[in-house]
C-alpha cells in the first residue's frame, strides 16, 4: 500500500506548477528546470511510499538523469539544488527508505555532480557520462554509509547482497533512461530551445491519473477502515448491552427463586 502525505505532495506540486508557469514568459530554461524538478519529485513517490527490498522502486526515478542534464548545461549548483530537493523532500512525504540511506545518496550524488562537467567534457556523450555518474555514485555510497547509515553494516552479509543487487539495477536503469531520453532532455536545456509544452501536458496527465487513481483508492481504504471500526464498535456496544440485560434478567430470576424458597 502506498503511504504518502498527500497534503505535502499537493502543496509541493502546486508551487512547482506556479513557478513553471511564472518563469515561462521570462526564461524558458528555468521554466524547464522547474518542470524537471516536478517530474523528478513525482518519479520518487513510489520509491518512498512503498516499503520494498533492495531499493528497487527507489532506483527507478528520473532524478539522476535530470541532475546530469542540468549540471552539464547549467553547472553544478542548479544540479545540486535539484538533487537535494528531489532526494530529501519526497522522503518527507513518504516512509521509505531509512533517512540515513537517503542522506548518503544525496551526499554521494552531490559530490558526483561537482565532477560531471569535467567528466562530460571528456566523454561528450550523455549515455557514457550517465554510466560514469552511476559508477562513481555507487563507489562513494559505501564509505558514506559508514557515516550516515552505519546500522546498514551491522550485517555484512545483508549489506553485500544489497550492493550486489542495488548497484547493477541502478546501472541498468540509468543507462536505459540516458539512452532513450537523454538527448531529448539535453536539447530542452540547450540555448535557443523553446519550452516543451508536450512534455508539460504529458507530465500533467500522468500526475493527474496517478494521483486520482491512488488517492481515491487510499481514501476508499480509509473509508472502509472507518466503517469497519464503526461496525466493530456497534457490535461491541450491542454485545455489552445484551450482557447487561442478561445479567439483570438472571438477577431477577435469582430473586424470584429466593422468594419462592422463603414462601416454602
Amino acid at each position: 500500500m502506498l503511504s504518502i502525505n498527500w497534503v505535502i505532495v499537493l502543496v509541493t506540486t502546486a508551487v512547482l506548477y506556479v513557478l513553471t508557469i511564472v518563469a515561462l514568459p521570462f526564461n524558458t530554461i528555468y521554466a524547464t528546470i522547474f518542470l524537471f524538478t516536478l517530474i523528478g519529485f513525482w518519479s520518487r513517490l513510489p520509491g518512498v511510499g512503498i516499503v520494498h527490498p533492495f531499493f528497487l522502486l527507489y532506483n527507478t526515478d528520473l532524478v539522476d538523469l535530470f541532475a546530469l542534464i542540468i549540471t552539464i548545461n547549467l553547472g553544478p549548483i542548479p544540479g545540486i539544488a535539484l538533487i537535494i530537493f528531489d532526494n530529501l523532500w519526497p522522503r518527507l512525504c513518504g516512509i521509505h527508505p531509512p533517512w540515513g540511506a537517503v542522506i548518503t545518496d544525496t551526499v554521494s550524488m552531490t559530490l558526483v555532480a561537482l565532477m560531471i562537467p569535467w567528466i562530460h567534457s571528456m566523454t561528450g556523450d550523455i549515455l557514457m557520462s550517465m554510466l560514469i555518474f552511476t559508477i562513481i555514485r555507487a563507489v562513494l555510497w559505501q564509505p558514506l554509509d559508514l557515516i550516515f547509515w552505519p546500522q546498514s553494516w551491522a550485517n555484512i552479509y545483508q549489506q553485500f547482497i544489497l550492493i550486489m543487487i542495488n548497484v547493477p539495477t541502478i546501472f541498468i536503469i540509468n543507462g536505459f533512461y540516458a539512452k532513450i531520453f537523454g538527448d531529448f532532455f539535453d536539447n530542452l536545456l540547450q540555448k535557443g530551445v523553446v519550452f516543451s509544452w508536450p512534455l508539460f501536458i504529458f507530465a500533467t496527465i500522468v500526475i493527474a491519473v496517478f494521483y486520482f487513481s491512488v488517492f481515491k483508492k487510499t481514501q476508499r481504504v480509509k473509508s472502509d477502515n472507518v466503517v469497519g471500526r464503526l461496525l466493530r464498535k456497534k457490535i461491541r456496544n450491542v454485545l455489552k448491552n445484551n450482557s447487561k440485560q442478561l445479567k439483570i434478567v438472571r438477577e431477577d430470576e435469582f430473586e424470584r427463586i429466593e422468594d419462592i424458597k422463603r414462601m416454602i
